[in-house]
C-alpha cells in the first residue's frame, strides 16, 4: 500500500491548500514517502519542494485510507499539522496555492479533492480549526 503523508498548514481558521499543475482540484500538499524515508522526512521534503519553506514542528492529527484513481492504487495518508517558517510560495510543480475558509468548502466542493472533503475537513470543523 502506498503511503501518502499531508501537511495541514492553518492560520486565522484558514487552511492553506495547493493545486498540481496536472489537476482540477486542490488538496493537502505532501506526497509519497520515499524508500527507506521517515514519516517526518518526507513531510519536511515535501513542503520544502511544495512550497519552499521549513517546518518548524509538527504532529500527527489523522490518518486514512483511499483509493488513488490516478495511480490505480490503495494508499493511506497521515494528516500533521504544520508550523511553517515563512511565507509559502508554489514551486514550479504547483499551479497555486490558497487559503480557504470553511465556507467555500460548501459554495465549490467540486474544487476540492474528495477525500479531503470527506475524511479531513469533517474532523476540522468537528475540532474548532476552522
Amino acid at each position: 500500500m502506498r503511503k501518502r503523508i499531508s501537511a495541514l498548514i492553518i492560520e486565522n481558521k484558514k487552511i492553506l491548500l495547493s493545486r498540481d499543475k496536472d489537476l482540477k482540484f486542490y488538496s493537502l500538499p505532501g506526497g509519497a514517502l520515499d524508500i527507506g524515508e521517515s514519516i517526518q522526512q518526507a513531510l519536511s521534503r515535501e513542503i520544502k519542494e511544495e512550497l519552499n519553506v521549513p517546518i518548524i514542528k509538527s504532529h500527527y492529527y489523522s490518518s486514512y485510507t483511499s483509493f488513488n484513481e490516478r495511480l490505480n492504487i490503495r494508499q493511506i495518508d497521515y494528516n500533521y499539522l504544520i508550523s511553517i517558517n515563512g511565507t509559502p510560495s508554489p514551486s514550479n510543480e504547483i499551479a497555486e496555492i490558497y487559503w480557504f475558509n470553511k465556507e467555500e468548502f460548501q459554495l465549490h466542493p467540486q474544487m476540492f479533492f474528495s477525500p479531503f472533503l470527506k475524511e479531513v475537513l469533517p474532523k476540522l470543523l468537528e475540532d474548532s480549526l476552522l
